[in-house]
């Protein structure tokens, strides 16, 4: 049919997330349409969507794996994906230890998730105020001693922020989330408003995703309390865009700018103390 024609993409990912969804321990499938209350300067093709979430059983053997991840599939805005993992490894449990291997989200630093901060853990970022965190990649080693538990983190992969996503087409930079802040279309030259015409650099995948992180989290438990200390050195979970730009007065009579993604490392470090009240 036409629609099939037109949506295989779409059709092709409904019936697999339908599957997927009937296995899960938790899933979702759910049609949301998409109302204007204003009528923004710059507005995205953005229409209709479908949405699938999908979460594992809980982790309970000594060996075990954990999924969670969440799809949204666009119908007016060129069959466009926004996809988000949030979690998927694989948990060892020893005789005094705790070992995972994959993306995990890290709960260091308490603060994350309600203030949407997305220095430790990314954020999916589907909407604006979405709080739904996406875990960092590599190994992960948790330890208990007494009142202690000790965290660590190791890892040379690194798997970047994807939304919200952004597109360069026909010399214009796009995206579906009208929220996020895009670069201007024009620019003054001389007095002169000249349109910009963006492009990207041939990206070089392996600088992106090879990166290591390196952290550690010390937390003392009392009753209902605790204190803990984290410090961390990870790539920012979005990735950076440097540009060099030209003005093409010959043949374009735009203003040529070029994007090259590049990944920059931060230090995050924090103390938390923490105690409840009542019941």
């Amino acid at each position: 049919s036409d629609f099939m024609a037109k949506y295989f993409l779409h059709a092709l990912i409904f019936f697999i997330a339908i599957f997927s969804d009937l296995l899960a321990y938790e899933g979702t499938s759910t049609y949301e349409k998409f109302f204007r209350l204003n009528k923004p300067k710059y507005q995205s093709s953005s229409g209709d969507w479908i949405g699938f979430t999908y979460k594992d059983d809980p982790p309970t053997k000594d060996k075990d794996t954990y999924t969670e991840g969440a799809l949204r599939l666009y119908f007016q805005d060129n069959n466009s994906v926004n996809y988000s993992l949030q979690e998927a490894y694989f948990r060892f449990i020893g005789s005094s230890y705790k070992l995972f291997i994959g993306r995990k989200i890290l709960d260091w630093n308490q603060n994350e998730k309600y203030w949407q901060l997305g220095y430790l853990n990314a954020t999916q970022s589907f909407t604006l105020l979405s709080d739904v965190e996406e875990g960092v990649t590599g190994i992960h080693f948790n330890k208990g001693i007494d009142n202690f538990e000790f965290d660590l983190l190791l890892s040379y992969l690194f798997i970047p922020q994807v939304n919200p996503s952004v597109a360069f087409k026909n010399g214009e930079v796009e995206s579906h989330s009208e929220w996020m802040r895009l670069p201007p279309k024009y620019t003054v030259v001389n007095g002169t408003v000249v349109p910009i015409y963006y492009k990207i650099n041939k990206i070089n995948y392996s600088k992106i995703l090879l990166n290591k992180s390196l952290g550690g989290n010390v937390t003392y438990r009392w009753k209902n309390g605790g204190i803990s200390a984290f410090a961390v050195y990870k790539p920012e979970n979005k990735v950076r865009i440097n540009a060099d730009a030209y003005y093409d007065n010959i043949s374009l009579n735009k203003v040529i700018v070029t994007a090259d993604p590049t990944v920059n490392h931060h230090a995050y470090y924090g103390v938390q103390l923490f105690q409840e009240f009542g019941d």
